[in-house]
């Protein structure tokens, strides 16, 4: 019986980690064998140490660094040998990178959120107007390990808007005082009554790696909750 235990846990832990480990070079490479004719992969070579760099440095012009990240969907460091995706066509406008469509038919202003695409969108008057990376809830939760992480999908509202200090009333768990050590959630969001939200976040890491609610860019996160977001507007979360 023992022998069949230990078996049994060696197995959980396998299936655990396929769940929760993923390359940050994962969606590059996606990309890049789905669009072959729009995006080029290549691997970084970081010849310092530490063996690695920041967008910014790689890219000393604010605009092309803000395209390389939201095609990568990620802002995390780029160490030695991570594979990168980059555009054919240099020229080609941030927007038309967006992995949606450009007009849609519903007029009233929205979000979408796709969480297979790992991208969120602004609409207004039925033409997209912002789009950017995004990260939702990862399908299996690293502490517990069960499926209950996952960000809801389907058609929501936002309930309220958080400025910039909003910290998390959950997470980490092990922190005690949440107002002093809860997770940052900047310009948060909430659309369920759950709690889960849309808010800003340090690092996106270009797979979905929350406890369920969507992390955005906190510039974007904060020109979302400042410049476009009302109380009521519809957030649609599209699945896996």
């Amino acid at each position: 019986m023992k022998n069949v235990t230990s078996l049994f846990f060696i197995m959980y832990c396998l299936l655990y980690t396929s769940f929760s480990i993923a390359s940050p070079s994962d969606w590059a490479i996606k990309l890049c064998k789905d669009q072959p004719s729009r995006y080029d992969c290549a691997r970084y070579r970081v010849r310092r140490k530490p063996p690695h760099i920041t967008w910014s440095e790689m890219f000393s012009n604010a605009y092309l660094t803000k395209i390389m990240i939201a095609i990568n969907r990620r802002n995390t460091l780029i160490w030695n040998n991570h594979i990168l995706a980059m555009p054919k066509n240099w020229s080609e406008s941030y927007i038309n990178h967006a992995p949606f469509l450009h007009n849609v038919e519903q007029y009233d202003k929205h979000i979408v959120v796709d969480l297979k695409q790992l991208a969120w969108a602004a609409y207004d008057q039925g033409k997209l107007i912002d789009w950017g990376p995004a990260n939702g809830g990862m399908k299996r939760c690293k502490e517990t390990g069960l499926m209950k992480c996952k960000t809801h999908t389907g058609l929501h509202f936002v309930l309220r808007l958080d400025g910039p200090g909003k910290k998390s009333d959950l997470y980490p768990p092990e922190c005690e005082d949440k107002k002093k050590c809860g997770h940052p959630m900047p310009y948060y969001m909430p659309f369920h009554r759950d709690g889960t939200g849309l808010h800003g976040n340090k690092w996106l890491t270009g797979r979905n790696s929350s406890h369920g609610c969507v992390r955005l860019l906190k510039e974007d996160a904060r020109w979302l909750n400042k410049e476009f977001v009302e109380v009521g507007t519809p957030v649609m979360v599209l699945d896996y």
